[in-house]
């Protein structure tokens, strides 16, 4: 073989091979959370990124809108935040696993948002759809390039949001892990930083009403065109208000 082919054979192959490592690099498969049966120190593994857990000067936090809490089926919004000053780009990988068998039963379905910077895998690494995974309930969501690549545009810090909801029945408490990894933005695996962290959420009870009253006296009976109180448990999430808007929504002292 003419030495000139011999040599573009030589960088074909060397291109291929580095290809699969720079785009697992940036979207990497499923199973590396943290989470039980999963990779226990994130995407640190061989082949991928190196260094210790939370050894850096960042962190990686899970917010859920339901607070701590949350109501069986009732759809939530997840935000995963990685904060690194010292790194350029940002990803993340999260699953939901119920605690009493955490290894291999998942807890309800996450599904993307709307701004393409997420997608979700099953277990054999095949883009889950909307329903979830069939062959079992494991699921994991991570950035995709497009979220990898947006992730600089807040220097030192990065927000992906998705949604999450929860199984349709009381599953008891459910735990939400996630890895992320804070870049230098060059495709190595040195130089980068990995943060894991979790979140447990519980089961809100039902609401239950004790009493109808007038919200003037307090006393029964109610009448049409009257404020109404309402007592019970668990009527709204803990802290959530409401204060209605005078000028807008009350008119002769009726809403």
């Amino acid at each position: 073989m003419p030495r000139q082919k011999k040599l573009f054979l030589k960088a074909f192959l060397a291109i291929a091979a580095i290809a699969p490592i720079v785009a697992y690099a940036i979207v990497p498969g499923p199973g590396y959370t943290g989470a039980p049966g999963d990779s226990p120190t994130g995407c640190i593994t061989s082949g991928c990124h190196t260094g210790i857990p939370n050894s850096g000067q960042g962190s990686v936090k899970i917010a859920a809108s339901g607070g701590l809490t949350y109501v069986p089926g009732q759809t939530q919004q997840i935000s995963v935040t990685i904060t690194d000053p010292t790194e350029k780009k940002y990803g993340f990988q999260l699953t939901a696993r119920v605690d009493s068998n955490p290894k291999t039963t998942g807890a309800g379905l996450l599904n993307p948002g709307s701004d393409g910077y997420a997608q979700v895998e099953c277990t054999n690494g095949s883009k889950a759809p909307a329903t979830g995974c069939t062959g079992g309930t494991l699921e994991w969501i991570n950035h995709t390039v497009a979220g990898y690549n947006a992730s600089n545009s807040a220097p030192g810090s990065f927000t992906y949001t998705f949604i999450w909801t929860p199984p349709a029945a009381n599953a008891g408490t459910v735990t939400l892990y996630a890895a992320a990894e804070a870049v230098t933005g060059a495709d190595v695996v040195t130089g980068t930083q990995t943060y894991l962290t979790t979140l447990q959420l519980s089961p809100l009870a039902p609401p239950s009403v004790t009493g109808v009253v007038n919200d003037a006296s307090f006393a029964s009976p109610i009448a049409s065109g009257s404020w109404v109180a309402i007592f019970g448990a668990n009527l709204a999430p803990a802290g959530d208000s409401r204060t209605w808007n005078p000028s807008a929504e009350i008119f002769d002292g009726k809403l």
